[in-house]
């Protein structure tokens, strides 16, 4: 693992007029910051942390940016990790963009993997992460050794709802519209900067709205 000079801080306590001082070493993890480009040419930003055969790359859901994964960096005690912003969101919210897909959000992945030359990747996906990191599997086949969804999702057709596909998407879509629109307006307080366009339409991407 990399890591830049130590940093010294220090606290100082009084105690019946006595000083006491206080030291903390703080070793900063290095970050690796860069740039590639996606298939339909738009820049990806992504960072990389730690050393290690295995790869973790973690892919943030809709609206998601890679500060989200911060508590994950103590995993580059023992992999490499790979942080990006999918186009749209976060750093590479830039984009020129006309479709915002999940094949779309597949390829940034897979030129981020692709331009760091790594083959023995975990590609872990979070909610909306979960069918883009699908995609980039399907483009970079053997590079992958492990796929993790976390809070993920996938469309009702196929599966074992199908039966009842046409009532559950009623009571689905009914949930839908009387709770998410606050919950979205509260996510995006956060971090407005984040391409709103991206978000909804990749929503609609794999909500099969949108091919």
């Amino acid at each position: 693992m990399k890591l830049m000079n130590s940093f010294i801080f220090f606290q100082i306590y009084s105690l019946n007029n006595y000083f006491l001082i206080k030291f903390n070493i703080v070793k900063i993890l290095t970050q690796n910051m860069n740039k590639c480009k996606s298939k339909d040419g738009t820049d990806i930003y992504y960072e990389v942390y730690g050393e290690g055969d295995i790869t973790l790359c973690f892919v943030s859901g809709a609206g998601g940016i890679l500060e989200h994964w911060k508590l994950q960096h103590s995993f580059a005690k023992q992999y490499k990790l790979v942080l990006p912003d999918i186009a749209g969101h976060g750093k590479s919210a830039n984009t020129e963009r006309l479709k915002f897909t999940m094949q779309a959000f597949g390829e940034d992945i897979a030129a981020v993997i692709q331009a760091e030359d790594l083959q023995r990747v975990i590609l872990i996906g979070w909610s909306m992460g979960g069918p883009i990191i699908l995609e980039a599997a399907r483009i970079l086949k053997d590079r992958i050794i492990g796929i993790i969804g976390i809070d993920t999702f996938f469309p009702i057709q196929g599966s074992l709802y199908t039966k009842n596909s046409e009532e559950a998407t009623k009571l689905i879509m009914k949930d839908f519209r009387e709770d998410t629109p606050k919950k979205i307006v509260n996510l995006f307080k956060y971090h407005m900067n984040t391409g709103i366009r991206a978000t909804t339409e990749g929503i609609s991407a794999i909500s099969g709205h949108q091919k």
